[in-house]
């Protein structure tokens, strides 16, 4: 559906900003450890996602329970999903549908193939990556990122504000404790309301619910494979920022060659001003998807 492929463009847009701030500059930037031995964090959303969600810590296993409504341009839906997130895989859980699924860990496919380039490779990929960040949000429309100092809930805070749309991360665990403003035409508010650390998980928290078995997603996880790859091929490429420097024009150029006219009708006009399509669009000419 629509919302789902915006949110899709949103991860990817999330992947590449994290390349832009000195918070990531690891000699890894794919392998970050646990935030917490334990935790767990509750939270609310409002604006086009209406719900809430709790996320459960443990080690190095993650769980998020997240039940969300989802209306955006006329469409709906509701997510009933528990995520389980591993070093190893990631598992899907459909509540609604009673169904399970599990993939690799596409943070973990990153990783690897980060681990096989060369030092002059690795160096090549951190600077093109932020060159993509930049030209990603010319795309897009924004500008400079602004990074200030500062605290919520009695945590210190990195807080971003990109593109209209500010996020509050807790320094030092890579965690986001709220977010708001609009992005593509979707108002993403995100709050915590409790945070608890240093205490215990409940087990079953951090499975997959009784009665339900998760089945193996091969296509899914090999499309996450060759992602990881193309991604590292495209960054590690030393032609990389002159095609870079083409996108814009041959995207423009592209858009005007494909730009239907306008007959005055109301769903030709809603198809040209859906601001999700724009997005993704120009997300995948950045991506050449």
């Amino acid at each position: 559906m629509r919302f789902d492929r915006a949110c899709l463009a949103l991860a990817a847009m999330a992947l590449i900003l994290t390349w832009a701030f000195p918070a990531f500059a690891a000699d890894n930037p794919f392998k970050l450890a646990p935030p917490f031995k334990s935790a767990i964090i509750k939270y609310t959303y409002s604006g086009t996602q209406k719900g809430q969600s709790t996320v459960y810590y443990k080690g190095n296993v993650q769980a998020e329970h997240k039940q969300v409504a989802t209306k955006i341009l006329g469409f709906g839906s509701e997510d009933n999903t528990i995520t389980i997130t591993e070093p190893q895989r990631i598992t899907t859980v459909d509540l609604g549908k009673k169904e399970a699924y599990y993939t690799g860990n596409s943070m973990t496919y990153m990783a690897q193939e980060y681990e096989k380039l060369t030092p002059a490779e690795k160096k090549r990929v951190k600077k093109n990556a932020e060159e993509m960040a930049g030209n990603f949000l010319a795309a897009m429309g924004g500008g400079k990122p602004e990074i200030k100092q500062g605290t919520f809930m009695n945590h210190p805070v990195e807080i971003v504000t990109v593109m209209g749309l500010t996020s509050y991360t807790w320094k030092g665990k890579h965690v986001v404790l709220k977010q708001e403003g609009g992005v593509m035409g979707m108002q993403m508010n995100m709050t915590a309301t409790s945070i608890k650390t240093g205490v215990p998980v409940p087990s079953d928290k951090l499975q997959v619910p009784a009665g339900m078995k998760a089945v193996f997603n091969q296509e899914a996880d090999q499309q996450q494979k060759d992602m990881a790859k193309r991604v590292m091929d495209m960054l590690k490429d030393p032609d990389f920022g002159k095609k870079q420097g083409q996108m814009p024009a041959q995207a423009s150029q592209e858009q005007s060659q494909q730009a239907p006219a306008s007959s005055g009708s109301s769903s030709d006009q809603e198809k040209q001003a859906d601001p999700v399509k724009e997005g993704l669009d120009a997300v995948k000419k950045l991506f050449k998807w």
